[in-house]
Formats: structure tokens, sequence, C-alpha cells
């Protein structure tokens, strides 16, 4: 059975010493040094980016490019009540957006610094 490349992964290798713990596609892995493997970008946390890189860095290039080219849809913003004079801000997938409930001066506040 050949082996097929995911779309979107890039092939990185472990730099440094020490190994690296890590969730790709789903799995916990132990990344020893030395050691090759594929995951997608947002899969390596930007802080280990010195030690984990690219092998190649046209790969790299190529998946963000084509995730920059997904086409970005404009976030709107709405209030709900809570209750007790409490408002959450929701985003247009009805994701929370706040870390607490706010009154509806604070919410508004959010909306526009968020515009």
């Amino acid at each position: 059975m050949k082996r097929t490349k995911e779309k979107g992964t890039v092939r990185w290798v472990k730099t440094g010493g020490g190994s690296f713990a890590a969730t790709i596609a789903g799995r916990r892995m132990m990344i020893k040094p030395g050691q090759e493997f594929s995951a997608k970008p947002e899969e390596i946390p930007t802080a280990f980016r010195d030690v984990v890189v690219p092998v190649d860095n046209t790969e790299l290039a190529e998946v963000e490019a084509s995730a920059d080219s997904v086409d970005v849809t404009k976030l709107t913003y709405t209030i709900e009540p809570r209750g007790g004079g409490y408002y959450n801000v929701l985003d247009s997938e009805g994701k929370i957006i706040n870390e607490k409930a706010l009154r509806k001066g604070a919410a508004e506040e959010l909306i526009s610094s968020l515009k």
C-alpha cells in the first residue's frame, strides 16, 4: 500500500536535545531528537518553532499560502442577555467572546473595540 500525504501537512524535524511531546492528528506523540514527522503547521506551537523546524521551507510556504487564500468572513458581534442585568458578547458563530458576564455598557465597549 502506498502512503499518501495528507493535504496541508508539512515534514518537520526535531533539532536539539530532549524530547518534544505533541498532539498530532489527534494522537499524543513523543518526538525524539533528529526525528522527522508530518504535521500541520497549526499543530506545532509557535513556542517550539526554534527546535521543531520544517525539512523543506517551500512546503511550509505553500501550506501557509493556501491557508491565507481561504475566504475570511467578517465577524459580527451581538449582545445576548444572561440575566440579572448581565450580558454576553457572541460572535457570528455563536461563541462567547467575553471571559465573564458584562454589564450592557461594558459589552458595547467590547464590541466597539473588536471592530
